[in-house]
């Protein structure tokens, strides 16, 4: 037997119905009656756990204000028929049922569905849409999908409201029929006439009083508490997988505004690093990842006192070559000669250009030499070479290669700008000649790196070591500075475009849930807890932004035929922070959702 104690029904300081005790016997019909307005539903909604009232006794859990436990009860114990009946619309029937059966994690075959459509005197296609069928037919519908939840309970409000005669006897027929086959306990409020002579107990609400009409003899039974069972992560799956089937159209949408917002924050992203790099890249061409290694730091170019020293770095993508002082001679004139390697790219400062391409006179050298009467074009030079304190003096001689234009300049000096390049190849070829190309030590080294973020990091872990460094590369300040501002508006960016999605996301989806009132209500009404209900609509919004997501990527990698690790981790994180932040919006969303204010509205 259930037992109710101390339930009192009472609405803006006014009360319907005083504190009273109620008694539903098992396995037995239950009807309660009154004229409307005077309680009958709001009794059944205590009764049935789904007011949010919880100030009395129930004998069959005695915990009632936990939402979590209340769920439970209302999903293994109790099922609900409402006057407009509970059905999801966005099933069919077959799919209502498995729903249902879902709930109390139960599963059977098509036939038995049939056989529980049979039990109450339909004989309908299992997959009729919901929109086709009569009154009379969804309200029988409605009873077998509580039969397919297997509860011990099962509570009608005015099952037949809106029903004619015929299907009215013709449903309390069946619930007669299901309480004396399927030994249900079943609880009714209804003003009809014939549910009378089914009832085996009746109550009446008459002036805020509960009052015994019918009582006829009862079996001392009581409900069996079954093992609670926790819903399945297939339960959810199944859920959502039907639901994003019916309605395509709308979850398409959710998921094209993700999309589109996540295109947009990626194509500016990788806009802003492809003007920066561009920007980058003509800075690089001006200057080049070319440093020049001495022994002191007060000394640092070729025109100052170098020092032999010993240097050795071993590292990949560089290239270390030791710099010997060397001069040519012309005439009586000795020019510093400077190193001129592979990665040097003179071809857009030359001035005048002649059959050799080993070694080129700077233009004030040229100019030197020119107003001396000097045609550099059939000049020879050779070399003298300082090493070890002594002078070697090469015996050949050299032509002249060309001129460099008076836009060129050497980092190798502090101020001259009378200087002849040799290429390194020919040097090596000369110092071999002179039996100096493998000495203990040397006057510097010229370092090479293979691209300006390795050359930044080496000069970072060379300047702190008492060595002198010159650097060639002229605009690393401006460079720094490009990338400041890189980040600072692709952190713009990232903010505005994440921003815009939560906003409109969850302002779409709000209203999107503002829809489907009805349908939370009744997934609530059938003990799904709050905390079920938020995790269905987390799976969902996962689903809908791990679908944008991987469209995001493929337009990106079809439109720029690139895969960007970067831009793949702020999608990710950029959804990661979507999923988080709506599951807690919508949380506060669906903990306001109360199933009676919804029922009575």
């Amino acid at each position: 037997m259930i037992e109710i104690k101390d339930i009192e029904i009472v609405y803006d300081d006014y009360i319907i119905l005083n504190k009273t005790d109620i008694d539903i016997p098992e396995h037995a019909i239950t009807l309660i009656r009154g004229i409307s307005g005077s309680g009958k539903t709001s009794l059944l909604y205590r009764i049935g756990l789904i007011s949010e009232d919880d100030h009395f006794y129930y004998n069959i859990y005695e915990d009632i204000q936990d939402d979590d436990k209340k769920s439970i009860l209302r999903r293994e114990y109790i099922s609900f028929v409402l006057q407009d009946n509970s059905l999801f619309e966005q099933y069919d029937v077959l799919g209502n049922m498995q729903l249902y059966a879902a709930f109390h994690n139960k599963r059977y075959s098509e036939e038995k569905y049939r056989q529980i459509l049979k039990s109450v005197n339909l004989d309908i296609p299992l997959h009729q849409s919901i929109q086709t069928l009569s009154g009379g037919q969804k309200q029988r519908v409605a009873i077998a999908c509580a039969l397919c939840k297997d509860t011990e309970i099962i509570i009608l409000d005015e099952p037949t409201s809106f029903l004619d005669k015929e299907n009215e006897m013709l449903v309390f027929d069946t619930l007669k029929h299901i309480c004396d086959t399927y030994q249900k306990t079943i609880i009714i409020s209804s003003h009809s006439d014939y549910a009378m002579s089914i009832a085996d107990k009746i109550y009446e609400i008459q002036d805020k009083e509960i009052k015994k009409v019918k009582h006829d003899n009862e079996k001392d039974i009581y409900i069996q508490k079954t093992k609670k069972h926790q819903l399945k992560l297939s339960f959810y799956i199944s859920y959502i997988k039907y639901f994003l089937k019916k309605y395509k159209k709308i979850e398409l949408g959710m998921v094209s505004i993700i999309s589109i917002a996540l295109l947009l924050m990626n194509i500016l992203i990788i806009y802003t690093d492809y003007s920066t790099n561009k920007s980058i890249e003509s800075y690089q061409s001006l200057s080049e990842n070319q440093m020049f290694i001495t022994k002191d730091n007060a000394n640092t170019t070729i025109d100052s006192s170098l020092v032999p020293f010993i240097f050795k770095l071993d590292k990949e993508n560089t290239g270390v070559y030791p710099y010997i002082q060397t001069q040519v001679q012309i005439n009586d004139n000795l020019y510093q000669v400077v190193p001129l390697f592979e990665q040097n790219d003179l071809s857009h400062q030359k001035l005048i250009e002649y059959d050799s391409q080993s070694i080129y006179l700077s233009y004030y050298c040229y100019r030197e030499l020119a107003d001396n009467n000097i045609n550099p074009e059939s000049l020879e030079v050779s070399f003298v070479v300082s090493a070890n304190n002594d002078l070697y003096k090469d015996t050949k001689t050299y032509p002249i290669g060309g001129v460099l234009t008076k836009n060129n300049k050497c980092h190798y000096f502090k101020g001259e700008n009378r200087y002849v390049y040799c290429s390194f190849q020919l040097l090596q070829q000369i110092y071999n000649e002179c039996h100096i190309d493998k000495l203990d030590s040397y006057q510097g080294y010229t370092v090479f790196v293979d691209d300006y973020d390795g050359y930044v990091t080496l000069y970072d872990e060379l300047k702190d070591k008492g060595i002198g460094i010159h650097l060639f590369f002229d605009n690393i300040d401006e460079i720094n500075e490009l990338k400041k501002i890189n980040v600072i508006i692709k952190m713009i960016i990232i903010a505005m475009s994440f921003i815009l999605i939560i906003v409109l996301f969850n302002i779409i989806e709000i209203q999107y849930f503002r829809k489907r009132n009805k349908e939370f209500m009744m997934l609530k009404m059938n003990g799904i807890s709050h905390k079920q209900l938020r995790n269905m609509t987390m799976i969902e919004i996962i689903f809908q932004c791990l679908i944008a997501l991987l469209l995001n990527m493929v337009i990106i990698g079809i439109l720029y035929n690139i895969t960007i690790t970067m831009n793949v981790i702020l999608s990710v994180a950029c959804v990661f922070a979507i999923v988080i932040i709506s599951t807690f919006i919508q949380n506060l969303y669906i903990k306001k959702i109360s199933v009676e204010k919804i029922l009575r509205s």
